[in-house]
């Protein structure tokens, strides 16, 4: 058997294409779940940094931003901002789904190159990767304004598009979380009871930003010994991926639950809300089972499902962007201030991370009966 570079390269990328692959019909009812997530809790807004004092203006080195020599003068961020709600409303009900998800991705490396100008970089890469995955998997072909508008582009697309942005999508997860696991074995894996990298994170947020909510008060009566547990377990599991992710696709999915509940700890004893990175892990679930149902029922045989969902996604829209003009945005539906926001995006981790690591959990399982079987699911 040959091992050259090229064969194992594609022996790599054909088992992860395998144990990866979803169906645009599945991808289409995740884009709705996702644009959902983002217009309801986590939509992004710049337009405060039209009232940005410039002096502040320290741009990254390695960074857009610091190709300029201050913020661009109002009303940019609110030009900016718009044009993101207004691409976000377009992706979710699916009108030139690649073109909107694109200038989805543009504003939010945009907008975010600018707000790191005061030092705080935030974890935006998983949110930048999906959208990218997303626009390389075509997930506008099914259950959008363009396959019902426009079914000959929708038909034309590359039947592999789906299978090789999930492809990618799950490499990146799997190497985003060892990144992150090197770092923390690195620092955390230390045989020392007097230390804590789990505590040097809970007393940081607790103290400086004052996070008190769900399991938070618990930690501090936790016994050391297990602490000093969670410090070598959770460094070990995140560097895992890719052994899941190369095993089966019941494997990954199940890793993916994993990470879910990994994420829900994280939000009930430190406050850290990863909702954006969990519902990623929702592109692999399997939505057949959801599918045949609603197809089955009265609500699944309506022609008005489209323009109604149309109009609600974009009053939320109008709603967005007119907070952004009148200065009272915030990412959340309704809310007009950054605390109900956070409040909120803490809170609804709960559910998202309850409803993600039970869904792929269910289609492990599916997935493990489709390979005893012998069959494959279509990309």
């Amino acid at each position: 058997m040959s091992s050259s570079p090229d064969t194992i390269f594609e022996r790599f990328w054909a088992r992860v294409a395998r144990n990866s692959a979803t169906t645009s019909a599945a991808l289409g009812v995740f884009r709705w779940l996702y644009c959902l997530n983002l217009l309801l809790l986590d939509a992004s807004s710049y337009s405060w940094l039209d009232d940005a004092p410039r002096a502040l203006y320290a741009p990254p080195v390695l960074s857009l931003a610091y190709l300029f020599p201050s913020f661009p003068p109002a009303p940019f961020f609110k030009v900016l901002d718009t044009v993101g709600v207004l691409a976000l409303c377009f992706t979710m009900v699916g009108y030139r789904t690649r073109i909107a998800t694109v200038a989805l991705l543009a504003v939010e490396i945009v907008g975010t190159n600018f707000k790191y100008c005061f030092g705080k970089i935030d974890h935006n890469g998983v949110e930048f990767a999906l959208l990218l995955c997303m626009a390389v998997a075509d997930w506008g072909r099914c259950h959008s304004a363009d396959a019902r508008f426009r079914p000959g582009a929708a038909a034309g697309a590359n039947p592999l598009a789906a299978a090789r942005g999930m492809s990618l999508l799950a490499v990146l997860l799997a190497f985003g979380m060892v990144t992150a696991g090197i770092e923390k074995a690195y620092v955390w894996i230390d045989f020392d009871l007097r230390t804590s990298g789990f505590l040097a994170w809970y007393y940081g947020v607790r103290i400086t930003q004052g996070r008190a909510l769900l399991l938070s008060d618990w930690v501090q009566h936790a016994p050391l010994p297990l602490l000093e547990l969670g410090d070598y377990l959770a460094p070990l599991f995140e560097c895992s991926g890719f052994v899941a992710l190369l095993t089966s696709a019941r494997a990954f999915r199940i890793w993916l639950a994993t990470s879910a509940l990994f994420h829900l700890s994280n939000v009930l004893f430190l406050n850290i809300p990863f909702n954006s990175q969990t519902f990623a892990y929702m592109a692999f679930v399997d939505y057949d089972t959801l599918l045949e149902k609603l197809r089955a029922s009265r609500l699944g045989r309506g022609r008005w499902q489209l323009a109604v969902a149309s109009v609600l996604v974009g009053l939320a829209g109008i709603w967005h962007i007119a907070a952004r003009w009148t200065g009272n945005s915030s990412g959340t539906l309704l809310a007009t201030d950054a605390a109900t926001w956070y409040t909120v995006r803490i809170v609804a981790a709960v559910p998202i991370a309850v409803l993600a690591a039970t869904a792929l959990v269910l289609s492990s399982l599916r997935a493990g009966a489709a390979a005893a079987t012998g069959t494959v699911q279509a990309p």
